[in-house]
């Protein structure tokens, strides 16, 4: 049915097609974890503003933010 080279060729582009199917599920993870962390440092930064009313609306923002993504 199938000879060893068409064989091998099948198993390097499945090896590949996964390879690269791992990398974009790591580099979506890292990106997560950076989007998390600039939800994070935009709440730090917006509780120093919380004296204006611009501050506390976006920390309402912001805060939901953080719900929406952990509750993903």
């Amino acid at each position: 049915m199938w000879d060893d080279v068409s064989c091998n060729q099948v198993i390097v582009r499945q090896t590949k097609r996964i390879a690269t199917q791992l990398l974009i599920d790591i580099m979506l993870f890292i990106l997560d974890i950076i989007d998390f962390c600039m939800i994070i440092i935009e709440s730090v930064l917006l509780k120093k503003m919380r004296g204006s009313n611009v501050g506390a609306k976006l920390t309402l923002n912001q805060n939901q933010k953080a719900y929406d993504y952990l509750s993903k």
